[in-house]
């Protein structure tokens, strides 16, 4: 079992590795496809309803969690690139692009084909570590949190 706050926005990951989540949802931060707020724990179904999760993780206004075999769903406020999506084309799987949201979970390729250890998330970035204790980081970098130099966003 498991938990993680954000901003205005709380998870819990249930002991069979179900994701609720209640509070703030401005930016589709619960990842129930819509934003109305909500006042007590909502099963996260979209998506991620035949799924076993076992990590969680909350920004500031957006989310994560991730299942046994490293599929890393992400959802919520993307504008600095913290969801991991990258740019994609229209022909591929998802079609999330930097600075959009995603009102529900969608699968992330961030890191794809790496072995999650963890992840965590801050206001607009988020940061992954592998069982091979590789490092990936995307989102927001204006304070140097991404670990990568001055760069702005990767």
């Amino acid at each position: 079992r498991k938990i993680a706050c954000g901003a205005q926005h709380s998870l819990a990951l249930s002991a069979g590795g179900q994701v609720y989540s209640w509070g703030e949802n401005d930016c589709g931060q619960l990842g129930l496809n819509h934003q109305n707020d909500k006042y007590s724990p909502t099963l996260v179904t979209d998506n991620v309803a035949h799924l076993t999760m076992v990590g969680i993780a909350a920004g500031s206004q957006h989310t994560l969690a991730w299942t046994k075999d490293s599929d890393i769903f992400a959802w919520g406020r993307g504008s600095e690139g913290q969801l991991g999506y990258g740019v994609q084309s229209k022909d591929d799987e998802q079609h999330v692009i930097v600075g959009e949201e995603s009102w529900k979970p969608q699968r992330c390729p961030f890191a794809k084909g790496a072995r999650t250890l963890g992840i965590d998330a801050g206001d607009a970035h988020t940061i992954l570590v592998t069982e091979t204790g590789s490092v990936f980081s995307c989102g927001s970098n204006v304070s140097g949190q991404l670990g990568i130099g001055r760069s702005i966003m990767t």
